[in-house]
């Protein structure tokens, strides 16, 4: 049920266990028809036609969300749903435009929150340079909870040296 299922924990059955699986996956928001207008695909493509579309989906350039909130985030350049191996620590680049107050931006690496940032206003952007990093494989992806409690997920950046 929506505002229950996201923070649930207790299922095997979640993104948080695929990706310890090490799955690869891009995030994306659908709805059923009950959730109409509540769920949002984000697909970053090069051009509006059928081909680009696909492309883009299976390369993971997506993100969730549950209402118009635009997100933009990339590590060094890299989209959304890429795999790289940075030279030297990555440093993460978010962009997002709410449709409400942004109470909270919510960086994750590997299952863990790594940084946290509060904007309380529509609009933010920032770098966050993960110092931490120390060549292991990972992932990374943006988790953003708006005042009204909508929410957007980016897909996945993962790194390894």
């Amino acid at each position: 049920p929506a505002g229950r299922a996201v923070y649930e924990k207790d299922s095997p059955n979640f993104v948080w266990n695929a990706l310890e699986r090490r799955r690869k996956m891009g995030f994306i928001a659908s709805s059923d028809h009950g959730s109409t207008h509540m769920s949002f695909a984000a697909v970053y493509t090069k051009a509006l036609d059928r081909a680009s579309i696909f492309e883009a989906l299976r390369a993971r350039r997506t993100y969730a969300a549950t209402d118009k909130i635009e997100l933009d985030f990339s590590i060094d350049g890299r989209l959304m749903g890429e795999e790289f191996s940075p030279a030297a620590a990555p440093v993460l680049k978010v962009r997002v435009r709410g449709t409400a107050p942004l109470d909270k931006i919510d960086i994750v690496k590997n299952q863990q929150f790594l940084y946290a940032r509060e904007p309380r206003a529509r609009d933010a952007e920032f770098e966050y340079r993960d110092q931490s990093w120390r060549g292991e494989e990972a992932y990374y992806y943006v988790r953003v909870i708006q005042a009204d409690r909508n929410m957007a997920w980016s897909s996945p950046i993962w790194v390894s040296r």
